[in-house]
């Protein structure tokens, strides 16, 4: 079986933007992240033609787009353009956030930078197996699991208002140890949300809730993805081990060659890579917040599984240091309950210093440009 599109729709679509917003994805969505473009945190840019979208967010004067723009290959340049224009009629900085290498010449052709960020871990299901030395460990999970009694179930939509209330006292668990909801390109706990997307259970023999992923709409050729992954904070070590193993198994069941993990971030200098001004600073505020975010250690789990790293951008005008995004991005993805700073006094007092450490340098190199004749940049902030 093979299936080119995981593309169903699972909340209610409310207004007649999302509703064509959703049948362009539907047709030349790229990325198993393209399901968030139709959230209600999104606004959209459509094409001259009506063949393409871009969704997107404002946050600081800067409007992110939400990945690639959805429209026939043809016709990317187009929109790309437009989105441009849009932004700069209401003095927004255009940028696109998460997009994937498919595009990057034409980026570059209109003049922006391009960052890579973070990489979605991808598991080629037709290659994956339990079997092998390497692979004792997962058979050793699976078996303790079973062993005890646990079973991955899959409740469909419309989820059982038990298992709902389950899936949030284990969400509420997740959340009691510092970490955050955020919005914008991931999903957060919300019942009626979660009420209609397929849901994948740790289940103990009494019946109890270990731990939950809920599956969403893949627009990547093959691939399926899910949301959240959640687990009690006293669950026993290795159940979400065990419930990827079943979601794999099931997957591939369904026809899927290949799942997506999601973003995982990049925290460490890639080898060999020669870095300008502005990624020196992203890894350097990235080694600083590693301690916060645990974002080493999220790709680290991700790397127990994924054998497919493909690479997210940020793509940028050349006229805007990269700081200045990162700080946006934030605000973006911030719930309004949450805006106590995540960083204490001393540590948001070292970014400061990291970033004008940055400015500094930005400013130099420029002083030094401007003596060099040089063409004009084809996009502006």
């Amino acid at each position: 079986m093979t299936r080119k599109h995981q593309h169903a729709t699972m909340f209610p679509i409310v207004f007649p933007e999302q509703h064509l917003a959703a049948d362009i994805i539907k047709r030349y969505g790229n990325s198993s992240n393209d399901y968030f473009k139709l959230w209600p945190d999104k606004d959209y840019l459509f094409s001259d033609s009506g063949n393409g979208v871009v969704a997107y967010g404002v946050s600081h004067k800067i409007g992110f787009a939400h990945g690639d723009p959805a429209a026939p290959a043809g016709e990317i340049g187009r929109i790309i353009d437009q989105y441009v224009a849009h932004c700069r009629s209401h003095k927004w900085t255009p940028v696109f956030y998460q997009t994937t290498p498919d595009y990057l010449d034409i980026y570059r052709e209109k003049g922006f930078r391009t960052f890579r960020g973070s990489d979605d871990a991808i598991v080629d299901l037709d290659t994956f197996s339990l079997a092998g030395r390497a692979n004792k460990h997962h058979r050793v999970v699976l078996n303790r699991f079973e062993r005890e009694g646990t079973t991955a179930q899959l409740f469909t939509p419309p989820v059982p208002d038990e298992r709902i209330a389950q899936a949030q006292a284990v969400s509420y668990s997740w959340l009691s140890n510092g970490r955050r909801e955020r919005k914008f390109s991931v999903g957060r706990f919300d019942p009626e949300y979660v009420r209609q997307t397929p849901m994948l259970a740790a289940i103990e023999a009494d019946g109890s809730m270990l731990g939950f992923v809920n599956i969403i709409p893949s627009y990547a050729p093959n691939m399926a993805t899910i949301d959240m992954m959640r687990h009690r904070s006293d669950t026993p070590n290795g159940v979400m081990d065990f419930l990827f193993l079943k979601l794999f198994e099931y997957n591939k069941t369904q026809g899927f060659r290949y799942f997506s993990l999601g973003s995982a971030p990049i925290v460490e200098v890639p080898e060999g890579v020669k870095l300008s001004a502005e990624e020196k600073f992203y890894y350097r505020v990235a080694s600083m917040l590693d301690g916060y975010f645990s974002m080493s250690g999220l790709r680290q789990y991700k790397a127990k599984f994924a054998t497919i790293w493909e690479p997210q951008y940020i793509i940028y005008p050349k006229r805007i240091a990269l700081p200045r995004i990162l700080q946006a991005m934030t605000a973006l993805t911030e719930l309004p309950e949450n805006r106590k700073p995540i960083l204490g006094k001393e540590r948001r007092k070292q970014v400061r210093a990291v970033s004008q450490e940055l400015i500094q340098e930005i400013r130099k190199a420029r002083a030094a440009k401007r003596s060099i004749p040089s063409q004009e940049n084809k996009v502006e902030s």
